[in-house]
């Protein structure tokens, strides 16, 4: 009998990893270039070798399914420079967000052109929203996206107090 249920649990593990590498290889095959289909066909080269390089697409295809079976949230704390922490929102929905060293929760977003910072302090307070306007740092509050947001450029790295 044990050697029967060695063998089912067995058959179930080479299944799973089977089916996984059956997934993977199906999403990884999509025609096209990623890059192109996400970012837009009117892409620079160097735009398009940034995207494949921070997405991890110019490693090795072992690298790139072991990442996606153990997933990759290390390598996203490595490539910020913070720790992560995954919060429920009131909706109930599960999101990542960077601790900063304040203790206070940062996550970026895009909206069109402008990176958009969101901070939430770890006390619950809500920081001033930080506005690039003419390349200048402005802060204006703004609770009407349901929280407090900053604004920025990618390369202005600038900090709510």
């Amino acid at each position: 009998m044990i050697v029967f249920i060695l063998r089912r649990f067995f058959l179930l593990l080479l299944t799973m990893i089977l089916v996984s590498l059956a997934v993977f290889i199906i999403a990884e095959s999509s025609p096209g270039n990623i890059a192109k289909n996400v970012l837009g066909a009117f892409i620079t080269p160097e735009q398009e070798a940034a995207f494949i390089r921070q997405n991890g697409l110019d490693q090795p295809m072992y690298v790139r399914y072991l990442h996606w079976i153990a997933g990759n949230d290390w390598v996203a704390e490595k490539k910020i420079g913070m720790p992560l922490k995954r919060i429920t929102t009131e909706e109930g929905f599960e999101e990542w967000w960077a601790i900063k060293e304040d203790g206070s929760l940062i996550r970026w977003k895009v909206d069109g052109d402008d990176l958009v910072a969101i901070n939430l302090l770890s006390d619950g307070e809500k920081p001033n929203m930080w506005t690039m306007n003419a390349g200048k740092p402005s802060r204006t509050a703004n609770r009407s996206s349901g929280g407090w947001t900053g604004r920025t450029t990618p390369s202005a790295g600038l900090k709510a107090k």
